[in-house]
């Protein structure tokens, strides 16, 4: 037999050559010296399929029988996932790796101690995060999947504990310090967000409590105002925020705690400015929806003074609500462009003057009784001959000044001439009277 070393081989992301010892057989049993999560995790990162499922069965029971005893500890798990992770990695075709994920994940139903089960899930965590920058393009499926799996395991185990609290917040407590608010990958915590939804609703019932979303929707809150990436954050509250402002899932909610832990982050001194104005119109949203009236530090600020709606309370307890109206309409100004009616000219006319297209002049000429009605058209494409007619028919007729009175005036002079009698006229009057143009009138 070929002894195995004491020390575990590196072991590359990318290397093609089996990570542990190839002569070690399935059946062969380990020596009282060895360190058995050593031994363990290289053969279940073995290239053959045969001595991983072998391992991974040795495993389980190695682990159930060290939790029962108490003597399972953190390091330990620690070593066997990294064996695990590895055995993911040489696992091949899609049935297979997801058999070989569900078998992994359920590992965690098997503990009877439930500490050394969440630590199980911590191992997790912790491993998948750390090795996540190794896993090539062509494996990231297959890992998104594993984690899956294990995410649907882990809530599994919190039904079959019927929810307990001091569970469900440890649980919750390694997502939130191992992937959500950790310096992992953004990718898994987003994947998680996109996942959870539809993965708790196969657990959900009415009897289920609030705490386990309300805790994980709080730590995605502190991951929002942490993160200086706006498409992060974007992502985050599309994931996880907008179904629940557009009713598309209807979980038990603890609404108070979480818009109170909104409320905090929000008032810390090191957020960005940016992310705080998310997290208030967050705020204000999320008290919309369950409670029908604004929370936000605004609108909270108003129902405590009681000064909600002041400006309108105000005016109409003064009869102001219309003020400006009313004044239009008391001094006549309301619609002062279209009232124009007192002789002002508008400017469109102003406009219409400028443009020397068409103009258009007539002038009534009334001698002896007669109207003389010339239309005078001035355009650029007037001709000479037109001008020229105008000027001939004008030279015949003697200059006469128009004078335009109002017709108060016109009327004040008829009376006084009917009431003025008639003169005596003498024979050289009548022949200056005869010479003298009449006079015309301007209509």
């Amino acid at each position: 037999m070929t002894a195995v070393p004491d020390e575990p081989e590196a072991v590359t992301p990318f290397s093609k050559a089996p990570p542990g010892d190839a002569s070690i057989e399935p059946d062969t049993p380990l020596s009282e010296n060895d360190d058995a999560t050593i031994s363990f995790a290289k053969r279940l990162a073995h290239n053959d399929k045969q001595i991983r499922e072998a391992a991974l069965k040795k495993v389980k029971r190695w682990l159930v029988t060290k939790s029962k005893h108490g003597t399972l500890d953190y390091a330990n798990i620690i070593k066997i996932w990294k064996g695990l992770h590895y055995s993911m990695w040489y696992s091949d075709k899609m049935l297979t790796q997801e058999a070989l994920a569900l078998d992994i994940s359920q590992t965690i139903l098997l503990f009877s101690d439930k500490d050394h089960a969440v630590n199980f899930f911590s191992g997790f965590c912790e491993t998948i995060a750390r090795e996540w920058v190794g896993i090539d393009r062509q494996r990231l499926d297959k890992y998104y999947m594993f984690i899956k799996t294990a995410l649907k395991s882990v809530l599994e185990f919190c039904q079959v504990n019927k929810w307990d609290d001091a569970i469900v917040e440890d649980v919750v407590t390694v997502l939130d310090v191992r992937i959500i608010n950790s310096t992992c990958p953004d990718s898994i915590a987003v994947f998680i967000s996109e996942q959870f939804y539809s993965v708790f609703s196969e657990f959900y019932s009415a009897a289920v409590p609030s705490l386990f979303v309300t805790k994980l929707l709080i730590a995605y809150i502190t991951a929002i105002s942490k993160t200086p990436k706006r498409d992060l954050n974007r992502v985050i509250m599309t994931n996880l925020f907008t179904p629940i402002k557009s009713s598309e899932v209807n979980f038990n909610i603890d609404v108070k705690l979480l818009l109170d832990h909104i409320y905090t982050v929000s008032t810390h001194s090191d957020i960005l400015t940016r992310n705080r104005k998310l997290l208030y119109k967050l705020r204000s949203e999320l008290s919309t929806v369950f409670g029908g009236h604004d929370i936000s530090p605004l609108g909270k600020r108003k129902a405590e003074n009681g000064d909600e709606n002041t400006d309108s309370k105000r005016k109409v307890e003064n009869g102001d609500e219309n003020a400006d109206s009313k004044l239009k309409v008391e001094n006549g100004d309301e619609n002062t462009d279209s009232n124009i009616d007192n002789g002002v000219v508008a400017t469109k006319t102003k406009k219409k003057k400028k443009k020397l297209k068409s103009a258009v002049k007539k002038e009534e000429v009334k001698e002896e009784g007669a109207v003389v009605e010339e239309d005078k058209t001035i355009t650029n494409g007037t001709t000479c001959e037109k001008i020229e007619e105008l000027e001939t028919s004008q030279e015949d007729v003697t200059e006469v000044k128009l004078e335009v009175k109002p017709e108060e005036t016109i009327q004040e002079d008829v009376t006084e001439t009917e009431q003025s009698p008639e003169p005596l006229t003498t024979p050289e009057a009548e022949a200056t009277k005869k010479e003298k143009v009449p006079t015309a009138t301007l209509r």
